[in-house]
């Protein structure tokens, strides 16, 4: 299964990548990229017996579904994001990723987006809207998550940014009926009530003892506190700290042309392509505390290095082109 799987996220890579920058030449590239990642392939060989080969797929499909929603504003590209996200549940304890990712994405396009901008921000939120709902009712399904979807710390966020959407939604919607000047005031006071009484609710939970931070969480959030609280864990090899060369051989080349596609990234800011960026920069900084999670990297690594190389192809190009 491992081997067939391995094929199908490189066909998912091709279609994020593709969906990102409409460059069908950058999305062979991450294909061809992810099929030479020693990371991954070390764990999609014949004869492995793991479902991280099953779930880096679902990984890298979710988030290409999930841009493709955004893109569409479809509810049928939503409901299906929603679907691939419960795959990636069923199949990998590493969901969590995903429902933090996609929810910090929707707050930066929140928090950065233009007044004209407002059609395609309002595709994000019926995206997500569906993605969230949908997503975790479909979660809850699973017997080792079940009501962890809601009181888990882990999935506070996609909470905290659903309630914020719609309260954003809502104060744009009477804004035609009490005018910009009282709905700025309004705002303000109704923004600081609302962060305070997010803040409460989840100090609340954590007294009650209805949620608490996890083990894996705390160790991704510090570094010591496998170490200090869980030594069985901190045993493991595969739990150790990158080292740089782990970087090297386990990413390969496109490790020097990742930066050039972040550079990329920060040039053009269009939320399709900040996406990647948010993966790829939280991907790296969960790698260099476990090395294990190089797995989830080697993906937006791949992407990354796929899109700089593109720009620099295409600049290159145009330079002969404006020599001759």
């Amino acid at each position: 299964m491992a081997p067939i799987f391995a094929s199908f996220t490189a066909i998912a890579a091709y279609l994020l990548t593709s969906e990102v920058t409409k460059k069908h030449g950058a999305g062979l590239l991450a294909a061809l990229f992810i099929g030479l990642a020693p990371s991954y392939m070390s764990r999609s060989v014949a004869g492995s017996y793991d479902n991280e080969g099953v779930s880096i797929f679902a990984l890298v499909f979710s988030f290409y579904v999930f841009l493709k929603a955004c893109n569409t504003g479809s509810i049928l590209w939503s409901v299906g994001s929603a679907l691939s996200y419960f795959y990636m549940v069923a199949s990998w304890g590493g969901y969590s990723f995903i429902i933090n990712i996609i929810p910090i994405f929707v707050l930066f396009t929140l928090v950065t987006h233009k007044p004209e901008e407002a059609e395609k921000f309002n595709k994000i939120v019926t995206a997500y809207n569906i993605f969230y709902i949908l997503g975790t009712l479909l979660a809850m399904q699973i017997p080792f998550v079940q009501f962890l979807a809601l009181t888990s710390s882990e999935h506070m966020a996609s909470h905290g940014v659903f309630i914020i959407v719609q309260f954003y939604q809502f104060s744009q919607f009477i804004k035609k009926y009490i005018g910009e000047e009282k709905l700025n005031v309004l705002f303000r006071y109704a923004i600081i009530g609302l962060s305070i009484a997010l803040g409460a609710g989840f100090i609340l939970l954590l007294l009650l003892g209805q949620t608490k931070w996890s083990g894996r969480s705390m160790t991704l959030l510090d570094p010591t506190y496998a170490k200090k609280y869980i030594p069985i864990v901190a045993s493991v090899s595969e739990h150790q700290a990158t080292t740089w060369s782990s970087y090297f051989f386990d990413i390969h080349f496109a490790i020097f042309f990742a930066p050039v596609g972040l550079y990329y990234i920060y040039r053009n800011r269009d939320h399709n392509i900040v996406f990647i960026g948010i993966y790829a920069v939280l991907s790296v900084y969960f790698a260099s505390v476990m090395i294990r999670l190089l797995l989830v990297f080697a993906p937006a690594a791949c992407i990354c290095a796929a899109i700089g190389i593109s720009w620099l192809y295409d600049r290159c190009i145009e330079s002969i082109r404006l020599g001759w």
